[in-house]
């Protein structure tokens, strides 16, 4: 791409309108005439295209011929460049600089883009990469890109495909991500089915084992609800690995506290500053350095792109939104508003937690204590206190 830019800036470019007359026929002149047309559109009786200044020159028989008017609207390029700063020999050597240096960072990676990555990390995929050599910097003809995505895949199992595009002084990444399947049943020795905390039950779902407990009945923490020794009809036992749900009805409790006064930082007005950064590092234009004092940063980025590729420098922007100590005084009133949205927060957690359970009951207690508005809420649930616990047999304990 770049060298197709380099060729028609060397030949320079002409874009002219042809209105009246037989356009068609103008087109079909220049065709076979083998004269250069792109970019070209029709609006109603006009019509607009590029072509080089030698392809102008030659044109004009073919207007006459199809009774076309011509007109140009844009000169571009080396020729018509040469002939405006004709005489200025530092402009000339200054601009020959710049293609050189542009041509020259074109070969090294100086932008990453990653799509199609959802439930991936884009920085884990940006490490996995620069462990493979692709990173700012990176020279593009020492990157192997079908290698690159091969080494890709076996260090990365969360990816189903993975695409790298370089072109230019750009690495396109495009990946696929794979659908990992469930989580495998642990079908792993026997074990028991125990309560993980004290409770009342309230019902069971048992998948493997034998149920040694009743709704209704109180356990204690370790207490085997659902066996996995299972006694056979023959007469012998069978040892197996049990499975269950086990809801029971339990206590739960939250507390939130609010200080009646306590240290804030208020904003104190903003500083704008810009800054670039080059090759990783960044260099402060104004103000030289961040403010001394406490602050918030907002910051926003753009890469500057020369002829269309990105370059190792982007400049950024600045907001240092200043801040200073202050302090908060609560009355007891807005102490107490403050703690029940901050415990309807937990509440939210907490039934996130129970799953399948629920709440059955709340009691609110409030105090004042050491400065601090206190909020006590006491729940009675119902969750799942199921836990699997190893059966040992006589050899595996004397193992252990």
């Amino acid at each position: 791409m770049l060298i197709v830019k380099g060729l028609r800036f060397a030949r320079g470019r002409v874009r002219f309108q042809a209105e009246k007359g037989f356009l068609e026929r103008f087109i079909n002149l220049c065709t076979a005439e083998g004269l250069p047309l792109w970019d070209g559109r029709r609006r109603g009786g006009v019509y607009t295209a590029c072509t080089t200044p030698a392809a102008y020159r030659r044109m004009h028989r073919c207007a006459r011929k199809a009774r076309v008017r011509l007109r140009i609207v844009e000169k571009s390029g080396l020729p018509f460049w040469r002939v405006r700063y004709r005489g200025r020999v530092g402009l000339a050597v200054g601009a020959a600089g710049f293609l050189v240096v542009v041509m020259i960072l074109n070969q090294f990676i100086w932008e990453i883009r990653i799509s199609g990555a959802d439930q991936v990390p884009e920085a884990r995929i940006l490490q996995e990469l620069e462990a493979l050599g692709v990173r700012e910097g990176a020279r593009r003809g020492s990157l192997d890109a079908e290698k690159i995505q091969e080494q890709m895949l076996l260090r990365m199992e969360e990816l189903s495909w993975i695409g790298v595009n370089l072109r230019g002084s750009t690495a396109q990444v495009v990946v696929g991500e794979r659908v990992m399947p469930p989580e495998a049943i642990d079908l792993g020795g026997p074990a028991n089915v125990v309560a993980d905390r004290a409770g009342q039950i309230r019902r069971m779902v048992v998948y493997d084992g034998q149920r040694v407990v009743q709704d209704g009945e109180t356990v204690l923490p370790g207490q085997v609800v659902v066996s996995g020794l299972m006694e056979m009809t023959s007469g012998g036992t069978l040892l197996t690995r049990a499975r269950a749900e086990v809801y029971a009805s339990c206590q739960e409790t939250l507390e939130v506290r609010v200080p009646l006064r306590e240290k804030t930082l208020e904003a104190a007005g903003v500083q704008r500053g810009w800054s670039i950064g080059v090759l990783g590092k960044e260099i402060h234009l104004w103000p030289p350095s961040p403010p001394q004092q406490p602050y918030k940063l907002e910051k926003a980025g753009r890469r500057v792109n020369l002829l269309g590729f990105a370059a190792p420098l982007t400049i950024y922007r600045s907001n240092y939104i200043l801040q200073q100590e202050g302090v908060l005084e609560r009355t007891m009133e807005e102490a107490m508003a403050q703690a029940q949205q901050d415990l309807e927060i937990l509440e939210e957690q907490l039934v996130s937690q129970l799953g399948k359970g629920e709440i059955l009951s709340r009691q609110l207690e409030g105090r004042e204590e050491e400065g601090e508005y206190v909020l006590t809420a006491t729940y009675l649930v119902v969750r799942d206190i199921a836990r699997q616990e190893p059966i040992y047999t006589e050899e595996e304990e004397k193992k252990t």
